[in-house]
């Protein structure tokens, strides 16, 4: 029997290969099989700046808010972790998505909201900055508000007392701006008036 010399680093290479291609089939595997219907009540740390309250329709002194209380017809609910690099590498398309939105005029029907996971206020503020993020970034420290498997989860959340409807779910690499307005748009009225 012939046997070939193998490198040492030869089951090295093919361990790092399956561990990549399992991490990337996780990150940009998109809307997965196992979509939600509805999320509970959310209860949601409020914003920090009065103009990000004021945004969301929130009250100056609101401390929390649940997403029946927010002023629109949809909500564009993201769970981000600000040192995740998907996270970062989809952020320009979460602000595309929002400038869309405003360039529509569909900014008074849709609104968007990201919670920071395991973030400080410093570390979302970092992010928001940095990624220019024009919406508001909430930090959640304690991972309080839900868990999530992944990030970035991606909800379009139709608001209802005592919880909420999901009518679309992306998790990891999201579709582009275009895209995502398209799936906003199919899912009811939320033209101006």
């Amino acid at each position: 029997m012939k046997t070939f010399p193998v490198s040492r680093n030869a089951g090295t290479g093919i361990i790092a290969a399956t561990a990549l291609l399992l991490l990337l089939s996780a990150c940009l595997a998109g809307t997965p099989d196992w979509q939600r219907t509805s999320l509970p009540a959310l209860v949601i740390p409020a914003p920090a700046t009065a103009a990000d309250r004021q945004y969301l329709g929130l009250a100056p002194a609101v401390s929390q808010f649940t997403l029946d209380q927010v002023k629109g017809r949809l909500v564009v609910l993201e769970f981000i972790l600000a040192q995740c690099p998907h996270c970062q590498h989809e952020a320009p398309k979460m602000k595309h998505f929002y400038n869309l939105v405003k360039q529509q005029g569909l900014d008074k029907r849709i609104k968007f909201i990201s919670v920071a996971l395991g973030n400080t206020r410093l570390e979302s503020n970092l992010f928001k900055e940095r990624y220019e993020v024009p919406f508001p970034v909430i930090p959640n420290p304690g991972r309080r508000v839900m868990e999530i498997e992944a990030t970035p989860t991606l909800y379009f959340i139709r608001p209802e007392a005592g919880g909420s409807k999901v009518l679309f779910e992306a998790v990891g690499r999201l579709p582009d701006g275009e895209e995502l307005l398209r799936r906003a748009l199919e899912l009811g009225d939320f033209s101006p008036s």
